[in-house]
């Protein structure tokens, strides 16, 4: 229930904020689900408001990168450029639960995964605003 209308609402915010807001605020939601799995493991229900948030990255790997994607580089090549975003995403899907456990066998806990989450939506955040600052610098090769 939650992943369908999280979808349904982030696909609204995305035609009523525009993408690049919709996708920052959905970074910093997964970033604030990652520091409540640290810090309110203790509380059923506000444990349960963090995966919400944590999983706010359901859509915006399946609702907004396509619409971001399009945004920063246009109609053209969309699909190519698409399908290799799909491949990372695939690439790092397959990799995350291996370096999770990694991290929890090296440690004990799962917090320094989560500081690796963290980490990677901070970088994102990043990406995203250097990449809109930069795409009316593209050349197209013809």
């Amino acid at each position: 229930i939650g992943n369908v209308t999280d979808k349904l609402l982030m696909g609204w915010l995305n035609d009523k904020v525009g993408v690049r807001l919709t996708v920052l605020i959905q970074l910093v939601m997964v970033i604030l689900g990652f520091l409540g799995f640290i810090f309110l493991s203790q509380n059923p229900v506000l444990l349960l408001i963090a995966a919400f948030f944590f999983g706010v990255q359901n859509s915006l790997v399946s609702v907004s990168t396509p619409l971001l994607i399009r945004q920063i580089f246009g109609e053209r090549d969309f699909t190519q450029i698409y399908a290799y975003a799909r491949i990372g995403t695939g690439l790092i899907g397959c990799l995350g639960p291996v370096t999770v456990g990694y991290l929890y066998d090296w440690s004990g806990s799962f917090n320094p995964a989560f500081g690796v989450g963290i980490g990677i939506c901070l970088v994102g955040l990043v990406v995203v605003r250097i990449a809109y600052v930069t795409r009316k610098k593209l050349v197209w090769e013809g």
